[in-house]
């Protein structure tokens, strides 16, 4: 994508990622969606400027 100067790339998303929930247990279940919220912000920062898209789209299910 970088190379030919355009591309998109989404990662979907729940709302946990933005707000955070624990399990009754104690176990993180949030975690890994934080990390790909900062994962579209690292490449959003990397690659816009190369005319690659990079969106973190939130579902609510």
């Amino acid at each position: 994508m970088r190379e030919k100067g355009k591309g998109s790339f989404l990662i979907s998303n729940n709302p946990f990622s933005l707000r955070g929930k624990k399990r009754e247990e104690g176990q993180s279940f949030y975690y890994p969606r934080v990390m790909m919220r900062t994962l579209s912000q690292v490449l959003t920062e990397e690659y816009s400027e190369h005319g690659v898209h990079v969106a973190n789209v939130i579902i609510e299910a």
